[in-house]
């Protein structure tokens, strides 16, 4: 037997006096319930007066601890052997992860003090990298969080609610005071790589265009640009981070028609439930077909016969208070699989095609601003290396000669040198092609030119089922340009670059998911300096060479204050504060969204020092932005319309977002610009004057 907390050194003296008769199986008893591994034991007996005296001296032996910091728990076999081997029965130990192993990971974790959610992820990893079999039960967990839902009505004391026991059974959600959709914001997810909760921004989002998607530089710690984190859908936008939930959520059951998901909270029908898709490593929402309410509990039910064939994987759930219930113990469930939903390893792009007009775009070459340009790539797991070329190939030929018959197969591709041609009969060693497929160029390939041989496209025979790739100008300026799966084809306008020289400076791709894992495998190339795969381009006939807006401080002719905002103002429960930034001005661009900023000072002790934050969306030129104070609560909240009493919030900057860029004006008189521009200084210098108090009562 195993202990799971038993102290390194121990040395036990029980001494026991009795006038009863002495029971040598109660002695017995004891040191078998105390020895571990080796020990030394003795017992003596004296009488004397009819009284007993039994004394037990126990030694343990030290505990000197295990190493476990090669072993790789990636692996689920590694981690049921670990988990078997420190007394967290997982059962066997197959590799594959069912309901008993996640049932002992989630004892691990409560053991280890981390959060038990039943997934392996890096900090569960690390503890059982680090565990040495000589560790103490952890009495309180880690990375928890506890949030008080805001009352519809004015929160003047703690509030205290009422609930009566019934069940609802309802397809509307309710609880739409809480949802905030806007145009712009945060919005959740949880990691395709390593299961955390996830913020990202949504801000300017063109995906037609290669300019048309800003990459911000410089963002709050935590959040990520829109296509980090693959292709995620989204519903609801926040002014602030998101957090995780205290409230779990699984799937109970799987029948042959439906699945059912419980969520252990707050009884809540607003919730939106985010899956991974068969064959895919996009985050996609999916609405219930229905939804039963109890105090407590939310319990939906999907029906499977709506739902893509295949390995389904349930990520989480979140119903727009700020917080992401992240789902734990069974979360796959297949609908009528056809096929298994396992591929090779993820590994790096191996090349990228580029062109316009029906040519290879060379390195540095110019490109006009009304042309449209075609980017496809391939991973180096989705070909394998044949015969060199033995006979020269014309760019017009349509029958190639290769070295022999297994150079490919009817609908397969072959990659030479840098075109793809698409089989579509062979005779021996002629093959019979169509040049140039997804757009890549026809060209003339000498006597041994490399030949790949490409699988039949299909969903499952490919890697990555989705990338994004930056690309960078001059001036600092980056753009998140979204990407199909490889071998698709897509095709962008340079519409709105401003003039610059542009390169490729990363591509991430995302490998869809594979059955019984939680995570996807991603792989990056990139090169901060020059360009990966030497992909460059100039545009120069641009109508556009971008500047950043500008924040003038006073008026040149009066002297006046040309921005405005609250001063010292006491806030009470429906009121509401403008700020007005009519020292704004742009110059390449229209401001389309602004971010404002206060530091939170508490107004006694008992409170922490904090931020928060506020989107809103620009009209036109009109730079008035309202806060309204729709509910005062005791506690944080990322709701736009929801503040925390017992602080004094001091208006810090705003940021300014563009077409192209981001802007900070800070209430210091520094601007920090999100490219190559050093820092400067705006005469704005009373910012920092801007203030309200929330007050406990």
């Amino acid at each position: 037997m195993i202990l799971k907390n038993f102290p390194p050194k121990l040395l036990i003296i029980f001494l026991l006096s009795t006038c009863s008769q002495f029971n040598p199986e109660q002695t017995q008893e004891l040191v078998n319930e105390t020895t571990v591994s080796t020990s030394v034991s003795t017992s003596s007996t004296i009488v004397e007066q009819a009284i007993e005296i039994t004394t037990t001296t126990l030694i343990v032996e030290e505990c000197t601890g295990e190493n476990n910091t090669s072993i790789d728990f990636t692996e689920i076999k590694n981690v049921q052997i670990f988990l078997n081997k420190y007394g967290f029965n997982a059962g066997d130990e197959d590799g594959y992860l069912g309901n008993q192993t996640i049932t002992a990971i989630r004892e691990f974790q409560s053991y280890a003090g981390l959060y038990p959610d039943g997934d392996v992820g890096p900090a569960t990893r690390d503890k059982m990298n680090n565990w040495t079999g000589c560790e103490e039960k952890s009495y309180f967990i880690q990375n928890t969080t506890t949030t008080t839902q805001p009352s519809n009505n004015e929160d003047n004391s703690d509030t205290t609610s009422t609930t009566t026991n019934t069940t609802t059974t309802t397809t509307v959600p309710i609880n739409t005071e809480t949802v905030v959709n806007e145009n712009f914001g945060y919005f959740p997810s949880v990691s395709l790589t390593n299961n955390q909760i996830q913020t990202i921004i949504k801000g300017i989002n063109n995906s037609g265009s290669m300019c048309g998607t800003p990459f911000y530089n410089n963002l709050d710690s935590g959040v990520l640009n829109l296509y980090q984190n693959g292709n995620t859908e989204y519903n609801n936008y926040l002014s602030n981070k998101f957090e995780i939930s205290n409230s779990t959520t699984e799937i109970k059951s799987i029948s042959n028609d439906k699945i059912t998901i419980q969520i252990n909270g707050n009884g809540d029908n607003a919730y939106n439930f985010y899956f991974i898709e068969p064959f895919s490593s996009n985050i996609i929402s999916l609405t219930p077909d229905s939804i039963k309410v109890s105090p407590g509990l939310t319990e939906v039910e999907f029906n499977k016969s709506n739902l893509k064939s295949g390995y389904w994987f349930y990520s989480f759930a979140e119903n727009g208070s700020g917080e992401i219930v992240k789902s734990s113990g069974l979360r796959e469930f297949s609908v009528s699989p056809s096929i298994s939903q396992f591929r090779d390893s993820q590994n790096n792009v191996a090349k990228i095609f580029f062109t316009t007009n029906s040519q290879f775009i060379s390195s540095g070459q110019n490109i006009s601003s009304t042309d449209s340009v075609e980017i496809s790539y391939i991973t180096d797991q989705v070909y394998t290396n044949k015969d060199n070329t033995t006979s020269a190939i014309n760019s017009s030929d349509s029958v190639i000669t290769l070295s022999n018959d297994n150079q490919a197969n009817p609908d397969e591709l072959l990659l030479i040198n840098n075109e793809i041609m698409y089989v579509l009969s062979k005779n021996g060693s002629q093959y019979t092609v169509e040049r140039g497929y997804l757009n890549t160029i026809p060209s003339e390939h000498a006597i041994s030119t490399s030949v790949k041989n490409i699988r039949e496209i299909s969903e499952s025979n490919l890697v990555s089922d989705f990338s994004y790739l930056i690309i960078r100008n001059e001036e600092g300026l980056r753009f998140q340009v979204p990407l199909s799966g490889e071998l698709s084809e897509n095709t962008f306008t340079l519409i709105g670059c401003p003039n610059s020289r542009y390169s490729f400076e990363q591509i991430t791709t995302f490998g869809w998911r594979e059955q019984g894992s939680s995570v996807v495998s991603s792989s990056t190339n990139i090169n901060l300096i020059n360009s990966i795969f030497n992909k460059e381009f100039v545009i120069t006939n641009s109508s556009l060479d971008y500047l950043p807006p500008e924040l003038k401080g006073l008026d040149s002719s009066s002297g006046a204050f040309l921005n405005n905002g609250p001063r010292d103002i006491t806030i009470s429960t429906g009121d509401s504060v403008t700020f007005n930034f009519q020292g704004l001005k742009t110059n390449s661009s229209d401001i389309k969204f602004v971010k404002l900023n206060f530091q939170m000072i508490p107004t006694d002790s008992s409170k922490l020092t904090k931020t928060k934050s506020v989107f809103q969306n620009v009209d036109s030129s009109n730079y008035n932005f309202e806060i309204n104070f729709r509910t005062l609560i005791n506690s944080s909240s990322p709701l736009s319309d929801v503040w925390e009493k017992g602080y004094k919030y001091i208006f810090t900057g705003i940021e300014i977002f563009d077409n192209y860029s981001k802007t900070t004006f800070e209430n210091n008189g520094k601007v920090i610009y999100d490219s190559n521009l050093a820092q400067s200084q705006h005469d704005a210098y009373y910012l920092d004057q801007f203030s309200f108090l929330v007050p406990n009562n």
